[in-house]
């Protein structure tokens, strides 16, 4: 009578390496490298970092199909850029306004 068990039988599994960030994932325009960790990424849309320790390029490509993603990247392009609150540069402003000035004296002679 054999007294192993199955455990005993059944070889250990390898533990999967863990994906990290790679250069040629710069194509997501959307992605840049995550300050938590080399298997995570930051996603510039949503602003936040998720792992890509498991699946890899294939995280990124559910996270881009997330509702998440998709609901933020829809309100970023109906958003205003902040330049349109932000007035222009005085001295830019200035130049503009003198150089108007001097073409209405010359329209005037």
């Amino acid at each position: 009578m054999d007294t192993r068990t199955e455990k005993e039988d059944t070889p250990a599994k390898k533990p999967k390496p863990s994906c990290k960030y790679r250069d040629k994932w710069d194509k997501f325009i959307f992605l840049k490298k995550s300050r938590v960790g080399d298997s995570h990424v930051f996603c510039k849309i949503c602003i936040c970092d998720f792992s890509t320790a498991h699946g890899g390029r294939n995280d990124v490509c559910q996270h881009e199909k997330s509702a998440k993603h998709k609901r933020r990247l829809e309100a970023q392009k109906h958003a205003q850029a902040m330049s349109a609150f932000v007035t222009r540069n005085a001295t830019e402003a200035d130049q503009v306004t003198s150089a108007e000035g001097v073409k209405q004296e010359n329209e005037v002679d």
